[in-house]
């Protein structure tokens, strides 16, 4: 059954907020034991697979992708382009305690930039 994050959802998460969804596609749909099951498992053999891990021998890489980031920005001026290659589409993600699986577009971005929106509204608006 597929749902939609709610101007009501976001106010019992931050508060009385100024930001208006309407552009923003925030459908999920919960998952079903089964997947969850599946997706534990892909979780914990991600985690237990051969990672690189993080440090300084990584700044090169970090470097070169953000760097892709920022080339195509500079090129097009387009703001979604700095959104980083490592926020894939419709991917579970955790909400309000439980797995979903987002149906929108962009839903994780969405997200984040409904509550950068409401942080420069109730903070830098002069």
């Amino acid at each position: 059954m597929e749902k939609s994050i709610s101007l009501v959802d976001f106010q019992s998460m931050l508060g009385e907020i100024d930001v208006k969804l309407d552009n923003f596609d925030l459908r999920y749909r919960e998952i079903s034991n089964k997947e969850y099951e599946r997706n534990i498992i892909r979780s914990i053999d991600y985690l237990t697979s051969n990672r690189k891990q993080s440090g300084s021998d990584y700044l090169p890489i970090w470097e070169a992708g953000w760097g892709e980031n920022l080339a195509l920005f500079l090129k097009t001026g387009n703001l979604d382009t700095l959104v980083p290659t490592f926020v894939r589409q419709k991917e579970y993600i955790r909400y309000d305690g439980r797995w979903i699986l987002p149906v929108g577009e962009n839903f994780e971005t969405n997200i984040v930039k409904i509550i950068r929106e409401h942080f420069f509204h109730k903070y830098f608006r002069t």
